[in-house]
C-alpha cells in the first residue's frame, strides 16, 4: 500500500501524510527487516510506534501512549503486549480483538 501511495504521488508521501508502523513486540523479524528496508530502498521515513502504558502517580488511572521506537530499540519480546495485559481490564479473545485495536489502531491514533 505504501508503494502505491508513493507511486501515485511522484515517489514521495503527500503533504500531511506520515508512514507509521505499530510494533506489537511479537512481529516476525522478517517483518521488522522489511519495514526497515522500505525506509532504505524507497527513501521514505517510517515512524515506528509501540503501545505504552503508564499508571499515573496516584494509581488512579492509566495513561495509554504511543512510544516512538526504532528498528534497534523495538521490542522483540512482546513488551507492548505485556504492557497491554498489565494495563488491565481486558484479556484478548477471539470475539474481542483488543490486541489489534490497542496495539495497532489506537497506538497510531494516539501518536497522530
Amino acid at each position: 500500500m505504501l508503494r502505491k501511495i508513493l507511486d501515485a504521488h511522484g515517489g514521495a508521501l503527500p503533504e500531511r501524510c506520515e508512514a507509521v508502523f505499530a510494533n506489537t513486540g511479537r512481529e516476525r523479524s522478517e517483518t521488522l527487516d522489511f519495514i526497515a528496508a522500505m525506509t532504505a530502498h524507497w527513501a521514505v521515513p517510517i515512524t515506528w510506534l509501540e503501545f505504552d502504558y503508564r499508571p499515573d502517580r496516584e494509581g488512579r488511572g492509566a495513561k495509554y501512549r504511543a512510544r516512538v521506537v526504532s528498528r534497534e530499540t523495538a521490542s522483540l519480546d512482546g513488551g507492548p503486549f505485556t504492557a497491554l495485559l498489565d494495563a488491565g481490564t481486558w484479556l484478548p479473545s477471539i470475539t474481542r480483538r483488543i490486541c489489534t485495536a490497542e496495539l495497532k489502531v489506537e497506538a497510531i491514533d494516539r501518536y497522530l
